[in-house]
């Protein structure tokens, strides 16, 4: 989506909007969201949103292949200028 104009928060409503989860999470004690790359983390958020709203007390670990940092993504951009 991004590479046809729409922006971030688009595409991360989108993606929400269109995400489902199975009603067998709700006897799951922990669930791993498996990720190809994390830029700004948008996606993984919406995921564990979405299954927090089927199993509240569900214990999620996320793991990516991948992390690529952005300056958009970071806190504190005062760190890329450290020495």
């Amino acid at each position: 989506m991004l590479n046809y104009g729409y922006s971030y928060s688009q595409l991360i409503y989108k993606y929400r909007e269109l995400l489902t989860v199975d009603n067998r999470i709700k006897k799951c004690d922990r669930a791993l969201l498996v990720d190809d790359v994390c830029t700004h983390g948008g996606t993984l958020g919406v995921s564990c949103e979405a299954l927090c709203e089927v199993n509240l007390q569900l214990d999620i670990v996320a793991a990516t292949a991948c992390q690529m940092i952005v300056v958009s993504a970071l806190k504190d951009e005062s760190i890329l200028l450290a020495d």
